[in-house]
């Protein structure tokens, strides 16, 4: 789980400053002049927030992780 929330890190900051470069050169001024840019980050930061808060709820003990499929969930989102 570990290794996982450092590389979705690494690969979380690259994103957050390789996007507004892309959108820059890809989409129209007009598009973009509308929040485009603006909302674009906004959902990649909320998308790194549920997935850095949802494991608060895995449970601790390895046997109830293995009967709930809880971190099937953490893995899919």
């Amino acid at each position: 789980m570990c290794i996982g929330r450092i590389i979705y890190g690494f690969t979380a900051g690259i994103m957050i400053c390789s996007t507004p470069k892309m959108i820059e050169e890809t989409i129209p001024e007009i598009v973009s002049e509308k929040g485009f840019g603006t909302s674009t980050n906004i959902f990649i930061n909320l998308a790194t927030l549920i997935c850095l808060v949802l494991p608060a709820w895995l449970p601790e003990k390895r046997e109830e992780l293995q009967q709930t499929r809880f971190w099937m969930i953490c893995f899919g989102i």
